[in-house]
């Protein structure tokens, strides 16, 4: 009986003996969703009127997605770009200190809700631990930039700064946390406040 053996290319077979060494070589792909903590850092704000202050600060849990593409040719170094989108935020506090001797006291009810809807972009070195053939952990540094949309009324257009976090892979299955200091001040118009969050994502890959 023939026997038909499979052909490769030089390429093919390169990657291949690669990948023998390194299971994650090549060009890959990671589609994440995940749970999004944020904070406003604390920026006071006075108003004139009736003895009225106030501060943006506070917190707000929501979601994120994205979709990310690894660059990783050496076991140890490697290189991410994504895109996805993020909801952050925090709150608006109103109070009021009328002189009675009482001091400050906030009014709950004119507490407003921060919703920032953010389009982003982020770009992160990636250092690989090596676990086993089929398992890693990273360590990674980069830069984001986002575009506000849909959001707060007096939220300003655009958002940047650092993003640092940890990862780990097993064979399809990836895991991270992102940590993005707010460093911008003018994320919401006529304020100092900064939008600071982490990111945990779950995602799945596949490799090109």
């Amino acid at each position: 009986m023939p026997s038909f053996a499979q052909r490769f290319t030089k390429k093919e077979q390169a990657k291949r003996e690669a990948r023998a060494i390194n299971y994650f070589y090549g060009n890959s792909f990671t589609f994440s969703s995940g749970y999004v903590h944020s904070w406003l850092t604390r920026d006071r704000f006075t108003e004139t009127s009736f003895g009225r202050t106030g501060a943006y600060q506070n917190t707000r849990d929501s979601y994120a997605f994205s979709f990310a593409w690894d660059y990783n040719k050496k076991k140890h170094h490697g290189f991410r770009v994504s895109a996805g989108y993020a909801q952050f935020g925090g709150e608006k506090i109103y109070y009021y200190d009328l002189g009675l001797g009482y001091g400050r006291q906030q009014r709950y009810d004119l507490t407003e809700q921060i919703h920032l809807n953010e389009v982003m972009v982020q770009g992160k070195y990636r250092y690989f631990i090596p676990l086993t053939y089929k398992s890693r952990l990273s360590l990674d540094a980069g830069i984001f930039a986002s575009r506000i949309v849909g959001s707060y009324d007096d939220a300003n257009n655009w958002d940047f700064g650092p993003v640092v976090g940890i990862g780990y892979d097993w064979k399809r299955l990836s895991l991270g946390v992102d940590y993005m200091p707010g460093v911008w001040y003018d994320v919401i118009e006529g304020s100092t406040a900064r939008v600071s969050a982490l990111i945990f994502n779950v995602g799945f890959h596949f490799w090109k």
